[in-house]
């Protein structure tokens, strides 16, 4: 009996890894994503998921492209307004509701970015480079945290 895979095995997977390679390919920043999601250091953290993703086109009120990401958790709504600035880095605008003081931390897969949302829940961060983020907001009642997504 033969071991397996033999070569011939060997060489019917390459071709079958090579055509999904080909149609089906992985998203560019996947390896971001997947290390984004397996560094959560908030195990106790509420999370908040995608449910509104939406693109605008430039227009007449705006120069560049705007993306509005939505994600819902039980205890808080994190809005987000993305938009491309000339050099490629991300604009972020977001709202907390209800609005609220709190902090929150934009990780990356090389470091993060801290702000303060105001009494209103609104924050802004600037210079976001393109790929995978999620959001960490900590409040007096406790954390949430945003799914992965990429800017």
């Amino acid at each position: 009996m033969n071991e397996w895979p033999d070569v011939l095995d060997e060489r019917i997977l390459a071709g079958l890894r090579a055509g999904f390679d080909e149609t089906d390919p992985p998203p560019p920043v996947l390896d971001q994503l997947v290390v984004l999601a397996l560094g959560a250091s908030q195990l106790d953290a509420e999370v908040a998921r995608l449910v509104e993703d939406a693109t605008v086109a430039p227009g007449a009120r705006a120069s560049s492209r705007v993306r509005t990401l939505r994600f819902e958790a039980e205890a808080l709504t994190v809005l987000l307004s993305v938009a491309e600035g000339p050099s490629g880095a991300r604009r972020v605008d977001g709202w907390l509701l209800p609005g609220r003081a709190a902090e929150v931390e934009l990780q990356l897969p090389e470091g993060a970015l801290v702000v303060g949302a105001d009494a209103s829940g609104r924050f802004v961060l600037e210079e976001v480079p393109a790929g995978a983020v999620r959001l960490v907001v900590r409040t007096p009642d406790g954390v949430v945290v945003t799914s992965a997504v990429e800017l």
